[in-house]
């Protein structure tokens, strides 16, 4: 082995035949994780898969949201765009609800510092996302903390490392529903919890009032 070849054991293969995913870095990684308290992704949250029955009334009027409406930031969704639903790109696809966290499966940022992940806030309920999102809900852990844990190193070299596809990279649903999630000591996760709702209620706090100051001005 050196810097730009390895070998493995043939029974080690998958369907997978890219360099990166059996990389002996990513193999150190991925055995450091379940060495840990980890459960999977689709254990925690379900996946939604199914289009929004909203797409078959063609001249209803909807919110659309795109991967490139999120502030992967802060976490949350910054735009959508009123179209028709007849006027919709082809990848519009998931109707999102208040509660949901919506991450990203697809475009060149997933798995990066730019990975694109929102917590669905009440102004954006009912808008419909694009396919390149994968929307999770009826989570089985605090969603804070698992919004939290979807910023780390940890969550995104995992999707790095499933990325298939060059042109456009993406992540399968079963690599999706199989990322580690690690779940720390009840203490530690209240703690992050906490302190990540404590955020979106200032920032919150915060629209509110340049609200009021400019309906005051009016």
């Amino acid at each position: 082995m050196n810097n730009n070849s390895f070998s493995i054991n043939y029974n080690e293969l998958n369907s997978r035949f890219d360099f990166d995913f059996y990389s002996p870095e990513n193999k150190v990684f991925a055995k450091t994780l379940k060495n840990g308290k980890t459960v999977k992704l689709s254990d925690v949250c379900d996946i939604v898969k199914i289009k929004s029955p909203k797409l078959k009334n063609a001249n209803l009027t909807v919110e659309y949201v795109e991967l490139s409406d999120i502030s992967a930031h802060s976490f949350e969704i910054i735009n959508s765009t009123t179209y028709c639903v007849h006027e919709l790109p082809s990848r519009a696809s998931y109707e999102i609800q208040e509660g949901d966290i919506i991450t990203a499966i697809a475009g060149n940022s997933v798995g990066t510092k730019k990975h694109a992940t929102a917590y669905v806030s009440k102004e954006y309920t009912g808008c419909i996302c694009t396919n390149g999102f994968r929307v999770l809900r009826n989570f089985r852990i605090d969603p804070y903390y698992f919004l939290f844990y979807l910023r780390t190193d940890e969550f995104l070299k995992q999707m790095f490392m499933y990325r298939t596809g060059a042109a456009i990279p993406n992540v399968s649903d079963v690599d999706l529903a199989n990322i580690e999630i690690y779940v720390p000591a009840n203490s530690k996760k209240d703690i992050i919890s906490s302190q990540i709702r404590k955020a979106f209620e200032l920032k919150q706090a915060f629209k509110n009032q340049i609200e009021n100051i400019y309906l005051e001005v009016d």
